[in-house]
């Protein structure tokens, strides 16, 4: 079991190591879905190794977890869909901001009723502690990124990650 953990382990370290650099290669589309499925990847590799999550627990955890992706990304798209504020009218403005405080609701009643439905998959502890890694390995995404940006910058133009 140990060494199943720390196969998963080091895959979630290499994978997150690499996607800087291939954060720079998501100009194109295909380019932008293959790096969106690397990061995927290492969030889940990392994740169940955290929660040391077993392979029945890890395949009903993120069957569920993939479902509340989808819902929550479909109520966020209603809220993203407003034009340029400055070209709304008042009347546009107020009814905005109703609809980003539906949503706001509609995504907390969807965090509540997951949590329960995470609940009968795996334990409350794990569920928090998912929370928790879920938190940190998007800490530690947003830190490579933006180290990755900051070496492309002082390396000089037409400069690539890793060449």
């Amino acid at each position: 079991m140990n060494t199943i953990k720390n196969l998963c382990s080091l895959i979630a370290l290499l994978l997150l190591t690499s996607i800087a650099g291939y954060a720079q290669d998501m100009d194109d589309e295909f380019g932008h879905l293959q790096g969106r499925e690397k990061i995927r990847a290492a969030r889940v590799a990392y994740i169940t190794q955290r929660l040391n999550l077993s392979p029945d627990e890890s395949q009903a955890f993120w069957a569920l977890h993939n479902e509340y992706e989808d819902q929550k990304r479909a109520l966020k798209s209603r809220r993203d869909r407003s034009p340029a504020l400055e070209a709304m009218s008042d009347a546009e403005v107020e009814q905005m901001i109703e609809t980003r405080f539906e949503v706001q609701q509609e995504l907390l009643d969807l965090e509540r009723t997951y949590y329960q439905k995470f609940k009968q998959v795996i334990s409350s502890r794990k569920v928090a502690l998912f929370y928790k890694a879920d938190k940190e390995f998007r800490l530690e995404l947003l830190k490579r990124v933006r180290e990755e940006r900051k070496n492309r910058k002082h390396s000089g133009p037409g400069k690539r990650f890793g060449n």
